[in-house]
């Protein structure tokens, strides 16, 4: 089980503030989330995890890059305020 010392340590890693309250809630959580991870392990075993094949992925088969000309920036600018060239957006919530 976790403790309340190991939990506090981990929030002030974290530059987490923990209130009193908080913490039996936390070492619940924790020792969960730890009891899932020992499960998984328990599960896996030692079954070994075949590694990435990166010969599966070439990268040679991307595609060239080519310089297509874009939208005429005046045109663009056609549809909104603009304020030394750049858009301007009006906040809204």
């Amino acid at each position: 089980m976790i403790t309340k010392e190991e939990v506090l340590r981990l929030a002030a890693l974290a530059h987490l503030k923990v209130r009193e309250n908080e913490l039996e809630k936390l070492m619940k959580d924790m020792d969960e989330i730890i009891a899932f991870a020992d499960r998984i392990n328990r599960e896996v075993g030692d079954d070994p995890i075949m590694p990435f094949d990166e010969s599966a992925v070439n990268m040679n088969d991307l595609r060239e890059d080519n310089v297509e000309p874009s939208t005429d920036r005046e045109r663009l600018f056609e549809n909104g305020s603009t304020a030394h060239g750049l858009f301007c957006m009006e906040v809204s919530i």
